[in-house]
C-alpha cells in the first residue's frame, strides 16, 4: 500500500486505489533500467490479436494481453474496462488545467499543479518511464491524468 504523506498525496492514492492502480503503483523491482528501456522503446499493443508485443536483445517476444495483464496483477473483472488506446490521445488544449497558471516568457505554462505532478511522476516511476522534465505529459498519460 502507498504511504500517506500530505494532502495532495493523499489525494493521488484516493485516485490509484479507485482505479484499482494502488498495487501496481506500489510495485517495487529492482529493474535491469536498460532492458526496461527496450521494452518500452519497442512494446507494441496488437488489438486485432490482442498481443503485447516487444524486444530486448534483439529478440522479438509476445504474449496474449490476459496473461501479460495477470503477471501485473490484473483479474478477470478488469478485461472489461476499456481500453486507453481506444480512446483519442487528449490534446494539450484540453488537459490545460492540469498546469499552474503561470506563464514564463515564451507563452508556456510552468508546471503541472502539485496532484498532477505526484500522479505523473509515479507513473514515469512505475508503468510508463520516460526521461524529461518531471512536468511532461506523454503521450496516453495524458488520459490517464485526465
Amino acid at each position: 500500500m502507498l504511504e500517506k504523506k500530505d494532502a495532495e498525496f493523499d489525494k493521488v492514492i484516493r485516485a490509484c486505489e479507485r482505479f484499482e492502480l494502488s498495487e501496481l503503483m506500489a510495485f517495487r523491482y529492482d529493474w535491469n533500467e536498460e532492458v526496461l528501456g527496450q521494452f518500452h522503446a519497442t512494446y507494441f499493443y496488437d488489438q486485432i490479436s490482442d498481443e503485447v508485443h516487444w524486444m530486448t536483445d534483439g529478440m522479438h517476444y509476445r504474449i496474449d494481453f490476459v496473461t501479460f495483464s495477470r503477471l501485473l496483477g490484473f483479474s478477470e473483472e478488469h478485461r472489461g474496462y476499456s481500453y486507453i488506446h481506444d480512446e483519442a490521445r487528449a490534446e494539450i488544449r484540453d488537459i490545460a488545467y492540469m498546469w499552474e497558471d503561470k506563464r514564463q516568457a515564451d507563452r508556456k505554462r510552468s508546471g503541472l499543479k502539485s496532484y498532477f505532478y505526484i500522479l505523473n511522476n509515479i507513473i514515469r516511476a512505475t508503468i510508463n518511464p520516460k526521461d524529461g522534465a518531471a512536468s511532461d505529459v506523454h503521450g496516453y498519460v495524458r488520459n490517464v491524468l485526465a
